[in-house]
């Protein structure tokens, strides 16, 4: 009889602590892993084994199978203190028909344990033997196997599933190659050109435009495979300048000379989505946003025609403050986790900027606030300013830049913590 209780309460007792790990993820290649889950995400199920925790990525898993509540304990025949007691003789000899007979109700609770469970747990005690033997990776490429999936694959899910549990930042620094439109500079000689100036006049311009800008920003990601992503920065376009040069040698020998150098600033505000290849080192992306652009024009003036005592010379900075539209593509090089190149064309809409303003001191005194312009005159058309105020003659017309078109760029990133 003891052995009897102390049998059944062992049962009972395996029978309970099995049930701690007996949830079973089944994956899509047939095998399963046994164990107790402990966490799920969106991408992946961490399982507790016996030799320790492993993650599962989703894709990779066909179902699973979660443990019922714990079996409830088989209840145990009370046992009187008289049949626990030393036996005589006549108890010894009647033992086994005592045994026979009391056998039924203390062994039919036990009996009844499997069965209550067994559509449970039938199919997992079956394969519970085979499971470390058959799920037990110890390396990535043991792990990519038992996912059915190759190691390349596996690395790219990884690496999405780790990019999709975080937010991702960092820094980026480049150049973009630009050319400004520079013919508004160019069409004081053409038309001085048209205009026949008299043989005794020379006019000279010359456009000096840089090429290279550049910039730097921060930017912040979300995603896996699939990001988005959001940039802003602060940059310089390249610098355009002209010098233009009127000399007269007539009756009443005059000269006109005028310099301007512009220069631009910007804050660019970028929105994108990137796509990650299979290999995980080449990312695609493409966008839009708007760029808030600063503009200065720095101009400065001298004429004079000594015979007659005659000098007019002044200075003002013109500004225009715009935002423009833009749209952009390209790709990005992983060299690291944490470093990149990033190539890309941008092109500009509605890029004019003809509504330059600012103060112009006139012989040392202030003139008031003046539009830059373009005034045909006898000898063509010259740069000038008119007050705000006044509208433009049928012979003047606003001096302007054009920003609109295709820029390309060049971008290293660095990527705090790894992408």
């Amino acid at each position: 009889m003891v052995n009897k209780f102390l049998s059944l309460t062992l049962f009972i007792v395996i029978t309970l602590a099995s049930q701690a790990f007996c949830d079973t993820i089944y994956l899509k290649n047939g095998r399963f892993l046994k164990g107790k889950i402990i966490r799920q995400t969106r991408t992946s199920v961490t399982i507790q084994r016996k030799t320790g925790k492993q993650k599962v990525l989703r894709v990779n898993i066909k179902k699973i199978t979660r443990s019922k509540a714990a079996v409830k304990q088989a209840p145990v025949v009370p046992v009187e203190s008289e049949q626990l007691a030393a036996p005589t003789e006549e108890a010894s000899l009647a033992a086994p028909e005592e045994s026979s007979a009391t056998a039924a109700p203390e062994e039919s609770p036990a009996a009844a344990v499997p069965e209550e469970n067994e559509a449970n747990s039938t199919l997992e005690e079956s394969e519970a033997v085979a499971a470390p033997e058959e799920s037990e990776p110890a390396t990535a490429s043991e792990e990519s196997a038992a996912a059915g999936i190759t190691q390349s694959q596996w690395n790219a899910e990884r690496l999405a599933k780790q990019n999709a549990k975080m937010w991702t930042w960092g820094i980026d620094a480049g150049g973009d190659m630009w050319t400004m439109d520079g013919k508004e500079f160019l069409k004081t000689l053409d038309s001085y050109k048209a205009e026949g100036a008299p043989t005794s006049a020379t006019m000279t311009g010359k456009v000096t435009q840089g090429k290279l800008g550049g910039f730097i920003g921060v930017f912040v990601e979300r995603g896996g495979q699939l990001r988005l992503g959001a940039a802003l920065g602060y940059g310089v376009m390249p610098v355009v300048s002209f010098k233009f040069r009127y000399s007269d040698s007539g009756a009443v020998p005059f000269t006109s000379d005028k310099d301007l150098e512009n220069k631009i600033t910007y804050i660019p505000l970028d929105l994108y989505i990137k796509r990650t290849s299979s290999s995980g080192k080449l990312v695609l992306f493409g966008g839009g946003g708007a760029s808030y652009v600063m503009a200065s024009t720095d101009f400065k003036f001298k004429d004079e025609a000594p015979s007659v005592n005659y000098s007019y010379s002044g200075k003002a900075t013109f500004t225009q403050k715009k935002v423009i539209p833009h749209v952009q593509a390209g790709g990005e090089l992983f060299l690291s986790e944490s470093i990149s190149l990033n190539f890309s064309a941008k092109y500009l809409f509605s890029a004019v900027l003809d509504k330059l303003t600012g103060d112009l001191k006139a012989n040392g005194e202030s003139d008031g606030k003046h539009r830059m312009i373009m005034r045909k005159g006898p000898y063509g058309e010259t740069f000038s300013s008119k007050g705000t105020s006044s509208p433009l003659a049928s012979n003047e017309r606003p001096f302007k830049y054009d920003l609109s078109g295709l820029r390309i760029n060049l971008t290293a990133r660095y990527y705090f913590g790894g992408r």
